[in-house]
């Protein structure tokens, strides 16, 4: 009876810890998201971060973020911070570190748009490196044909963001 007893207890405890095991795993893959969209919430609400879109954005509007094929230099450096926390960002997404549609609508829109008026220069820069914001291009392209696409309008133009614009195949 007491060798019942003592095999019963010890599947008990065995269950006991593979559930905890279970638990704790969990707990800590949703920390990580946590943790890792707290980052990308610090980027992108970074007062640099804020401040270089708004550089951008109007360099863009006016025409003037691209000159004689090369980015402008006023915007260079503000742009490097842009686009390095958007290849950050979307790393962090396709690493699985944070949960995809979470970005896509909290800040999708302004990735394809930000991605959008970069893309002349990130294009160039990647002649000389192939994977040249390659993370931030995948971000904006996935933000665009799986929440966004044809509800993004260019701040240039005033026309809709299309899968062309983002140089998107039809076989993405």
């Amino acid at each position: 009876m007491y060798e019942e007893w003592l095999v019963v207890g010890t599947f008990i405890g065995a269950f006991a810890v593979i559930g905890t095991a279970i638990f704790t795993i969990k707990y800590s893959k949703k920390q990580h998201e946590r943790s890792a969209m707290t980052d990308i919430f610090e980027m992108i609400n970074d007062d640099a971060h804020k401040t270089g879109e708004s550089i951008i954005r109007t360099y863009y509007e006016k025409g003037e973020l691209m000159v004689s094929g090369k980015i402008n230099p006023l915007a260079e450096d503000w742009a490097k911070t842009v686009w390095r926390n958007y290849d950050q960002a979307g790393l962090l997404v396709t690493n699985g570190l944070v949960p995809k549609n979470a970005y896509y609508t909290m800040f999708g829109k302004i990735t394809i748009i930000t991605y959008n008026m970069l893309r002349e220069e990130i294009l160039r820069r990647r002649k000389d490196s192939l994977e040249f914001m390659m993370y931030f291009e995948e971000l904006a392209t996935d933000c665009f044909t799986k929440q966004w696409k044809g509800r993004v309008t260019d701040p240039r133009t005033k026309k809709q963001i299309t899968h062309a614009d983002l140089g998107i195949t039809a076989s993405h």
